[in-house]
């Protein structure tokens, strides 16, 4: 975690850092301090500024101040005072700021690309440890759970893993699409790290509640159900996470330790892979809009409380995949394909199943609860191609998945039934 709000203060400092013509952001700051450095301003131009400064201060406390923020008049007013800068500096204090712009823009792009490189690197290096040491010990302490669940619950469980799954695709692809930046694109919202990766790894349960009642409630009663269980493999796994989270902020930092006093230094003025930026000067970060806290406007940042938060923690340790789960959704080479088009389906679907080999095949349609609602087929397969049409007119709008059991084990597949 501090790892990624470090990622964001080196980019907060690369991308948020003067702009002599207008600054990236909310808040549009012009450094007429940075300009005047920069090139000789003559005393009317000072006054010019400082007059430019007062308005562009009024308007933007005026914008602040509104229920909602007015992005259009935002953006008419950085073109605005764009123009009035222009007019206040010469033709050559402008070809000169141009060019130190330009500069300074080729300097923070290689700074990006240094850093991201090096992030790339940490990640890898994090990801091999965890491969290496937490997530076989994960597994492990996941597979005792397993014992103590009802066969039952193991497939409800497995319906979840699904959910999880095909939510996780769909976020994937719409980061790698940039669907995800111009979904959130003037809400004041950002995306961490590099490109392609969400906000947090890992099931994003708590936004099934809208997305996914049926399937949220499942996961709700699970947790209460097995909670004491999952609580006490928890506090039994506490001394390893300390010892994981000490080795993982090691690989992070190279080793080294924080360079800089929690008292007195800015945050943006920490180095990312030696200091945390949130640790820093607390009394310059008031007012600042963190984690949890409201913005301008009323609204909170992402947040989890507590009751939630352990909620989370929970199902995603219920979530683990095991090879003692029974009704798991296997990855195994040599489970058979199995394709099932349209998807979303209103009246009618195909589905196709290819066998390596001729073997006897169950197929069956279950809904979220785990109730068997249909038998799609109980018998000998030949092997090849296998096409069988399935009519799902008996079936409400909802989401249903195709249990389809082999001798190299059992696998869902989740369809979405729709009619206007």
């Amino acid at each position: 975690m501090k790892f990624r709000i470090a990622f964001i203060a080196l980019c907060f400092v690369i991308f948020g850092a003067t702009d002599m013509l207008g600054q990236r952001g909310m808040k549009h700051h012009v450094d007429f301090e940075q300009i005047a450095k920069d090139v000789d301003l003559s005393e009317t131009q000072i006054e010019d500024f400082k007059r430019l400064k007062s308005d562009m201060k009024v308007k933007m406390e005026k914008l602040r101040s509104s229920e909602e923020m007015d992005w259009e008049s935002m953006h008419q007013y950085k073109e605005q005072w764009k123009l009035e800068m222009n007019a206040i500096l010469t033709v050559p204090q402008q070809e000169k700021l141009a060019a130190i712009k330009e500069q300074r823009m080729k300097e923070r792009e290689e700074m990006k690309e240094a850093y991201m490189a090096k992030y790339k690197e940490k990640e890898e290096e994090i990801k091999a440890y965890k491969d290496k040491y937490i997530k076989p010990m994960m597994q492990e302490k996941r597979m005792e759970l397993d014992k103590k669940i009802s066969k039952e619950d193991k497939l409800k469980i497995d319906i979840l893993r699904n959910i999880a799954s095909e939510e996780q695709a769909k976020r994937k692809e719409a980061h790698a699409n940039g669907e995800y930046k111009k979904a959130h694109h003037g809400k004041g919202h950002h995306a961490r790290g590099p490109k392609g990766k969400g906000h947090h790894k890992g099931p994003k349960v708590n936004r099934w509640e809208e997305k996914h009642p049926e399937g949220y409630q499942m996961a709700q009663d699970l947790v209460a159900k097995y909670s004491d269980d999952i609580a006490k493999i928890q506090a039994e796994l506490m001394e390893d996470k300390k010892l994981w989270e000490s080795e993982i902020e090691a690989i992070k930092s190279d080793g080294k330790s924080a360079n800089c006093d929690t008292k007195s230094c800015d945050p943006k003025d920490c180095k990312p892979e030696n200091c945390d930026p949130a640790q820093c000067c607390p009394e310059k970060l008031e007012g600042k809009r963190w984690r949890g806290q409201k913005g301008k406007h009323g609204k909170r940042a992402h947040h989890l409380s507590d009751d939630k938060l352990s909620f989370e923690k929970q199902i995603r340790f219920l979530l683990i995949d095991t090879e003692e789960t029974q009704e798991r959704e296997l990855n195994a080479t040599d489970f058979p394909e199995f394709s099932a088009y349209p998807n979303p389906a209103s009246s009618s679907q195909v589905i196709n199943l290819n066998l390596t080999e001729s073997q006897r095949v169950n197929v069956t349609i279950i809904d979220m609860s785990g109730k068997e609602l249909m038998e799609v087929h109980n018998g000998k397969m030949d092997k090849g191609e296998n096409r069988m049409d399935v009519d799902l007119t008996s079936l409400p709008n909802n989401i249903y998945f195709y249990r389809v059991s082999t001798k190299t084990g059992s696998k869902l597949i989740q369809f979405v039934v729709t009619r206007a």
